[in-house]
């Protein structure tokens, strides 16, 4: 039988989980803490220099 949660995504919750549970279940937590790696790992990001043109 086939259950809601049988569709081989199983590793992917597990990691969200864990994501989740280190920062308490709170987002904002979350959010200050991938806002301050963005801050701080500025220099290897990818910034696109110009707009794309809509076609």
């Amino acid at each position: 039988m086939k259950t809601k949660h049988d569709d081989g995504l199983e590793w992917l919750r597990e990691i969200r989980r864990k994501m989740a549970a280190k920062f308490d279940h709170n987002p904002r937590k979350a959010a200050a803490y991938y806002q301050k790696m963005q801050r701080r790992y500025a220099d290897r990001l990818y910034h696109r220099e110009h707009e794309v043109a809509a076609k």
